[in-house]
């Protein structure tokens, strides 16, 4: 994420296509991190007040290579049943049982513990 971050700050759409591409194939939840990213970034661009045309390629870049790699992902058949699951079915809130890292904590105090 931060690769993808620093190569858009620096005008390098190609390789933060390439990033983004490597990101998804690496990290499935690399296909929701990747738009979240870009959208953070485009924010600054608007706050910053920045040429819309820099805008526009950072999100064409980005979106045709999220495309890119969902088209050729070899899991893309059980991509979205997969991050469901790991979103909803273990994260947010756990229908199944999970590890104590998935867990929220019980009260303020935890840190005592």
């Amino acid at each position: 994420m931060l690769l993808t971050l620093l190569l858009a700050f620096r005008g390098r759409y190609l390789l933060m296509a390439v990033a983004i591409i490597a990101y998804v194939h690496l990290y499935m939840g690399g296909v929701l991190f990747a738009p979240v990213v870009i959208a953070a970034y485009v924010c600054s661009l608007l706050i910053c007040k920045e040429s819309r045309g820099r805008m526009f390629k950072v999100v064409a870049w980005s979106l045709g290579a999220w495309a890119l790699a969902i088209a050729v992902h070899p899991y893309r058949g059980g991509m979205w049943d997969f991050l469901q699951l790991q979103v909803f079915g273990s994260g947010l809130s756990p229908d199944i049982p999970v590890g104590k890292d998935w867990r929220p904590y019980s009260d303020v105090w935890w840190f005592t513990q």
